[in-house]
């Protein structure tokens, strides 16, 4: 027993350490690998009842108190006349207390069946301004929404989304009211490969020509040059379930028809922005910087710009977890490789006494 207590001591030890560097070391690697969680992409669009309208568009995103970010918007009708139009505001997550209701995306059938929960605000006038109301208020801000501070800031998509980006082209968008309280009901976004039209509707088809010849171009306040004139027919339209698309006929009801205007200005300015111990990895676009640390991103049409930043400070650090994680890895090895060398000197050992003894009892008879 003497020489027994010693060797089951040692033994108890490598596997202590063992347990020790191995749960300090995945606890190092997890520190060193784990991403931060991003707040996630929010997406303003603003679509106006008449497609000659012009709109300016501006997102001004407060890093450190992202339930402040705040929107601008500005439409003009043909004509400066007044405009009818909505403001869709998509949220990585779905906001407390707001009004929401569903966009369905209509392009074929790659997209059916997907949609997303939108805030959407119905106006007539030239100008609005309001908080974004993507990120919950101090109170609830905690670390598991996302780090505080301008490197995960999140730079909302303006006049996209991305039912818009997978399909790459501009939709149209049908809008059903609630006649009792005056609320957008429900959404669909009905891209060009659809083809929804009614069933009584007409179909309009050109007059055949020899060859494909150039389309005519009209001037505002003038009529457009003669062109062939359109042969019509009353003829029902496409299926619209053989394209997988359920389009405005699923409303039931008569939907207001939105589109996107021909004419957007989006600005997105970042605020408070310190890039002190910071490097920037990539920046696109290019945005302007300001004298009060902003930084500034203009775009026509559609804006979604992105900034990838480094905190040194924080990449050194990770560099040292990392380097000790490898090495208590490697005292871990080790300890396994002497514990199974142990284990193994000690079974030899407890095998020849027990032959020793063995013997000794055989010789005794």
């Amino acid at each position: 027993m003497k020489l027994r207590r010693p060797r089951d001591m040692k033994l108890l030890s490598l596997l202590a350490a063992i347990l020790i560097t191995a749960a300090l070391g995945l606890d190092l690697a997890g520190i060193s690998f784990r991403q931060p969680k991003a707040p996630g992409q929010a997406f303003v669009t603003v679509f106006t009842k008449e497609k000659t309208a012009s709109v300016s568009l501006k997102a001004v995103i407060h890093p450190f108190s992202p339930w402040q970010d705040w929107l601008k918007v500005h439409v003009n009708g043909l004509h400066g006349m007044r405009e009818h139009w909505l403001l869709v505001v998509q949220c990585p997550a779905v906001p407390a207390a707001a009004h929401t209701v569903r966009l369905y995306p209509e392009a074929g059938t790659q997209l059916q069946g997907a949609y997303a929960t939108v805030r959407v605000l119905w106006h007539a006038g030239k100008s609005w301004e309001g908080y974004l109301r993507c990120f919950p208020a101090p109170a609830s801000w905690n670390s598991s929404n996302g780090a505080s501070g301008f490197a995960y800031a999140t730079l909302p998509g303006l006049e996209t989304d991305p039912a818009m980006a997978a399909a790459q082209e501009a939709p149209q968008l049908y809008a059903e009211r609630d006649n009792s309280s005056n609320r957008i009901k429900e959404l669909i976004e009905v891209f060009p490969e659809c083809q929804i039209t009614s069933p009584t509707a007409t179909t309009i088809s050109p007059a055949p020509t020899s060859t494909a010849s150039q389309q005519p171009v009209s001037t505002p306040g003038r009529p457009p040059p003669t062109a062939s004139q359109p042969t019509v027919s009353a003829t029902s339209s496409p299926s619209a379930g053989a394209l997988g698309c359920a389009g405005p006929q699923s409303f039931g009801t008569t939907p207001d028809v939105y589109q996107l205007p021909a004419s957007v200005v989006a600005t997105e300015v970042l605020q408070n922005v310190n890039l002190s111990g910071y490097r920037i990895d990539s920046m696109f676009p290019p945005g302007h910087f300001g004298e009060s640390g902003q930084i500034t991103w203009q775009g026509i049409s559609s804006l979604s710009p992105s900034l990838l930043v480094t905190n040194v400070t924080t990449e050194h650090k990770l560099g040292v977890y990392t380097f000790l994680s490898g090495v208590l890895f490697g005292v871990c090895g080790g300890a396994i490789i002497t514990l199974l060398v142990e284990f193994i000197d000690a079974r030899r050992e407890d095998r020849k006494k027990e032959e020793k003894e063995m013997g000794a009892t055989v010789a005794e008879k």
